[in-house]
């Protein structure tokens, strides 16, 4: 929510957070959905590189967690519906 409301920087710094603490725990859905997290706010700052590398890693993960709906799809979609 932070991006949307012009609080780029704090989204970002949010986001590392958040990959940061779920990375010590065991690979679960919600550290796929981290790294989604991640791909989408570098998309939406223009940096298409690490967008691909962090959608990459969030495949990787969600993938064999069959999670890939609730951590990939909701992040494209969202974009497409303008939400």
């Amino acid at each position: 929510m932070s991006w949307f409301a012009g609080r780029g920087a704090d989204a970002l710094e949010y986001a590392t957070a958040a990959v940061a603490t779920l990375e010590s725990l065991p690979p679960g859905p919600e550290l796929a959905m981290a790294y989604s997290n991640r791909s989408q706010l570098a998309m939406l700052a223009g940096e298409a590189e690490p967008a691909i590398d962090w959608g990459l890693r969030t495949i990787q993960l969600a993938e064999p967690l069959d999670a890939m709906t609730s951590c990939v799809m909701p992040s494209t979609t969202s974009e497409r519906r303008g939400s």
